[in-house]
């Protein structure tokens, strides 16, 4: 039976991200691992020779924004067979996933699922008794594999001043390649317009 075994990160949003990294470098101790206040995110960890980060602080978009206070939260596997476990109860469940991505975070894995149609993952999560962070946005590239095609998506983000701050591509057959990549929460919307996105 596949379980969670701990936490692995948290986001919270920021009205006043200056204060908050304040807060919780100055006040509570924790080492900035890496940060870009210009684009409005901090990473902390209290162990960041263990784990990068543990609390990432970013600054709020928009007062209307739907989510106020937690951007995110990541949750923690035991091994890549919790992983295939869960994967498994999302295929009977009748789901398909666009993209899958997991990686280790110290001894354990985190995984990213992109689902074709968000609401009925949601709801088979929900019968599954799977707890989910927080949805995240990243955004899936799919076209003719051609040189330099995921290249040609990155100089339009990187001339746009937009970083890209995780990316997994792969040659999918048939001629085919798909790229998932991430960015900061502050750039979702203005990569979007980059990229014409749907």
């Amino acid at each position: 039976m596949p379980g969670i075994s701990g936490l692995g990160h948290v986001g919270l949003y920021c009205n006043d991200l200056e204060k908050m990294r304040d807060f919780y470098a100055r006040v509570l101790g924790l080492t900035i691992s890496d940060e870009d206040l210009e684009r409005g995110i901090c990473f902390l960890s209290a162990a960041p020779d263990a784990e990068h980060h543990e609390l990432a602080l970013v600054r709020a978009r928009e007062p209307g924004q739907k989510t106020h206070n937690v951007q995110q939260v990541s949750f923690k596997v035991r091994s890549l067979d919790d992983v295939r476990a869960y994967h498994r109860r999302l295929r009977d469940a009748g789901l398909n996933l666009r993209a899958v991505h997991a990686f280790p975070s110290g001894a354990l894995a985190q995984i990213d699922l992109v689902p074709e149609d968000s609401s009925a993952f949601e709801e088979a999560a929900r019968q599954a008794k799977l707890e989910l962070s927080e949805k995240k946005t990243a955004f899936l590239v799919e076209g003719d594999d051609r040189p330099g095609a995921v290249a040609a998506t990155l100089e339009k983000l990187g001339n746009a001043g937009i970083n890209v701050t995780a990316l997994s591509a792969v040659r999918s057959g048939g001629g085919r390649y798909g790229a998932l990549f991430w960015v900061a929460p502050a750039e979702i919307e203005k990569a979007a317009q980059t990229l014409g996105a749907r």
